[in-house]
């Protein structure tokens, strides 16, 4: 994922950032009784930090 970011996300346009994001939200959830998102502070701030908890989520530090 990261090269993903480094090598052709970070170029996107407005434009682009806009149609993609209208594509997913068209889109039917995956598990429809899956849980909504909700935004955590705590995951937030380590992240913020240079902390997560999570492993998966290094990848998005820098």
């Amino acid at each position: 994922m990261n090269d993903v970011i480094v090598d052709s996300m970070q170029y996107m346009t407005d434009d682009d950032l806009k149609a993609m994001a209208a594509y997913l939200k068209s889109l039917a959830p995956h598990k429809p009784d899956a849980p909504q998102y909700a935004y955590d502070v705590k995951v937030a701030d380590q992240l913020y930090h240079g902390h997560p908890a999570d492993e998966g989520a290094r990848i998005y530090i820098d």
